[in-house]
């Protein structure tokens, strides 16, 4: 697999920036992304993973980078960007059921790259079959039938891959405080995001 870190996305002050690592495993497992449009695959690993059911009794999953991590952790990061990957499961799918409908569905994705300076955001969005086995706090997160495809960028980030299918088995633990600080941080970065891009039109 090529490296999607030299391929998928650029900062536009600095060309063919680092993004994501083909071969970067993280602790919480890792995300295959193949590309609809050239069919390249690319490889995303993530350090933490985190999972909660909200008010409304859906499941939150939230996976974070290296440079996310040490955000959480109170320390500052050198890399240029940081990736959040939420995905939102609506119902929980029975344990013997197979997914034999490339259309079947229980999960939205959204994939954030967020830039530092300038402030830009790359957003993928989409939906998922996603299912999940819990072993004590650890839960373990299968994505299948993923597609996502890229938002109109606020400022400063391209994505070359076009529309894409994702899949991958993630580890997640149990922490309704951290998810909830990731998401009203996320939620808040990319509003940020996206009025300094207004401003920046006017």
């Amino acid at each position: 697999m090529k490296s999607i870190a030299k391929k998928i996305l650029s900062l536009a002050v600095t060309a063919a920036t680092a993004v994501f690592c083909t071969g970067c495993a993280g602790h919480a497992g890792g995300i295959t992304l193949t590309s609809m449009r050239t069919h390249q695959q690319f490889d995303q690993g993530f350090a933490d993973g985190y999972v909660c059911h909200n008010a409304k009794g859906d499941l939150d999953v939230v996976l974070i980078d290296t440079a996310t991590a040490q955000t959480l952790a109170g320390h500052e990061s050198s890399a240029p960007v940081r990736q959040i990957l939420h995905l939102r499961v609506l119902w929980q799918p029975e344990r013997d059921m197979k997914v034999t409908d490339s259309a079947a569905c229980n999960a939205s994705v959204h994939w954030y790259v967020l830039g530092g300076n300038p402030k830009g955001i790359l957003e993928y969005t989409g939906t998922a079959f996603v299912s999940t086995t819990r072993f004590s706090d650890l839960v373990r997160v299968h994505v299948q039938n993923a597609q996502v495809k890229a938002l109109p960028t606020t400022a400063g980030l391209y994505d070359p891959v076009g529309p894409s299918k994702l899949e991958g088995s993630l580890f997640a633990h149990e922490n309704v405080r951290i998810v909830n600080q990731l998401l009203d941080q996320v939620n808040a970065t990319v509003a940020d995001a996206r009025d300094s891009a207004r401003v920046a039109v006017r």
